[in-house]
């Protein structure tokens, strides 16, 4: 009878959960992510930010802390829309380069100085944009390009931005032989703005939390079960005297 109780309050509680209609964040909807990493990192799709500057992404992210808010205009315009930056972070280039190993199943100690090239045939570009989708394609070769928020203070050059790129196999199944490069050394003027560069930003994937409903419901399950457990050891026990 307790183990009967017990199935009719999970199968319930079952049915609740399944019927249960969350708020539709339509803000997470607009911006799912391009990529979700091993740490649990969203990383946004790189054209949904290209044609800015690196001045205009520091705008609304800390350069500091990488942490961002506010709203970013899309390309194309007014009619474009604008992206919502609240929770993302601006990465790094040493988060862009743990990003690439990841992505494209680089060997380890590849992007020790920050650069690395393999044969068109090695895959590890196939890799990368088969995860992340391009900002720029050809028949020839595929492109990921965007910023990080890391800058250079050279003396000679003034201070600069890094971008970090990744190519791959182009559209044209015939050009497969182009190499693989992964570059996060090219350094750019603060106020460079190109239709084919976005920019490396992430936030972190949220937490599924049970619904305090079901827990509701489970809970007296859970207690018809542990007193069925006893009864049954009770009776083991007195049938051994």
């Amino acid at each position: 009878m307790l183990r009967r109780m017990a199935l009719l309050i999970g199968m319930l509680a079952a049915a609740t959960h399944a019927n249960a209609t969350p708020d539709f964040d339509r803000e997470r909807f607009l911006n799912l992510p391009d990529y979700v990493d091993a740490g649990g990192r969203e990383w946004l799709d790189l054209n949904q930010t290209r044609e800015h500057s690196w001045y205009e992404l520091a705008t609304s992210c800390s350069v500091a802390t990488g942490n961002c808010s506010g709203n970013l205009p899309r390309q194309g315009g007014p009619d474009a829309g604008s992206i919502g930056l609240d929770g993302y972070t601006w990465a790094t280039r040493d988060e862009v380069r743990e990003l690439f190993y990841e992505i494209a199943g680089l060997p380890a100690g590849a992007l020790d100085s920050y650069y690395a090239i393999f044969p068109g045939d090695a895959g590890y570009g196939a890799n990368a944009l088969s995860k992340m989708e391009f900002t720029i394609g050809f028949d020839s070769v595929l492109i990921l390009n965007g910023y990080t928020r890391t800058v250079d203070y050279a003396a000679d050059t003034g201070i600069t931005a890094y971008l970090a790129t990744a190519t791959g196999p182009g559209l044209d199944p015939a050009t497969n032989n182009v190499p693989n490069q992964f570059n996060l050394t090219s350094q750019v003027e603060l106020d460079f703005r190109d239709s084919s560069v976005g920019a490396y930003l992430y936030r972190r994937a949220p937490v599924a939390v049970p619904e305090p409903g079901s827990w509701v419901l489970f809970a007296p399950a859970l207690v018809f079960f542990a007193l069925g457990r006893y009864a049954r050891y009770r009776r083991r026990s007195t049938s051994t005297f």
